[in-house]
């Protein structure tokens, strides 16, 4: 005969089937449960179309962009870069930075932007450079890391661009980029090639528009001088662990996102300088 203990047990359990809280045998299912697959890992070359090149330090992952060709509405700032160039409107002062590049032959002005694991001195992983070939095309070509290892091939990459460069101009690249690549290239004993002019776009737009602007950040700078706004942008603060991210499962779905800002970086700096260039205010 069951205790009542025993039988208060019973009446639970079966409450519990009558309210569907456990399931009977036979609405187990057969055989083992199987995980979930992973998701697809999406390689590098799906992801980012490029090629593997080779220096004499190593390979690394070469990519190449002409403006109009990957972005429809890039024509307008190719023709307004061209003609600020080659037909001037406002002359600079002569001792100016900005004169320099009415100076300079418009294939060796060179804009260059770097991403970074951290801080100054820190792995440099992407270097990215912009320039005008001269007749009607903006060209972007980025230098990737595929692992901690390619940072001097990358690096060596950089180097030769450099030393075709008369003008160097960066954002902020007199306090970060340069002095990044220079201890850089020292780590690697690779030889630092000298720059004969570099215009750093921030003091510009510090000394014209400290007071005026919200601030003198590139977005900003793109906002109310270029008339664009960024949207799905990758926060700054996330990029390194994306890259880290990426070599440790080469999963190339975010680190695009990456290359796409670098990318926009570049862009967004030649189409400034030009628009410094041409005495263009911002719309505020």
């Amino acid at each position: 005969m069951l205790s009542s203990e025993k039988l208060r047990k019973l009446e639970e359990l079966a409450g519990k089937l009558a309210k569907g809280k456990l399931l009977r045998a036979s609405q187990l299912p057969a055989g083992p449960i199987e995980p979930s697959p992973p998701p697809a890992v999406v390689r590098l070359e799906e992801a980012i179309p490029g090629q593997v090149a080779e220096r004499t330090v190593g390979k690394y992952y070469h990519v190449r962009k002409d403006l109009t060709r990957v972005w429809s509405e890039a024509a307008p700032i190719v023709r307004f870069y061209q003609k600020t160039f080659t037909n001037p409107t406002r002359t600079p002062a002569p001792e100016s930075d900005l004169a320099a590049l009415l100076r300079a032959d418009p294939d060796a002005i060179t804009y260059l932007d770097i991403e970074t694991c951290g801080f100054a001195g820190n792995v440099i992983f992407l270097v990215g450079w912009c320039w005008f070939d001269g007749q009607n095309e903006l060209v972007v070509e980025q230098a990737l890391a595929r692992d901690y290892a390619e940072e001097p091939a990358i690096l060596s990459a950089a180097a030769e661009r450099l030393a075709q460069t008369q003008v160097l101009v960066t954002f902020n690249g007199k306090s970060f980029d340069l002095p990044s690549l220079r201890d850089r290239f020292v780590i690697h004993r690779l030889c630092v090639p000298p720059v004969p002019v570099h215009l750093d776009v921030l003091h510009q737009a510090r000394a014209q528009w400290k007071k005026s602007l919200p601030n003198c950040q590139l977005k900003t700078l793109e906002t109310y001088l270029c008339g664009r706004t960024r949207h799905g942008d990758i926060p700054g603060q996330d990029i390194p662990q994306v890259y880290h991210d990426f070599v440790k499962n080469t999963d190339a779905r975010k680190l695009k996102l990456i290359l796409h800002h670098n990318f926009l970086d570049l862009v967004t700096l030649a189409e400034v300088t030009a628009r410094l260039l041409a005495g263009h205010t911002p719309d505020f």
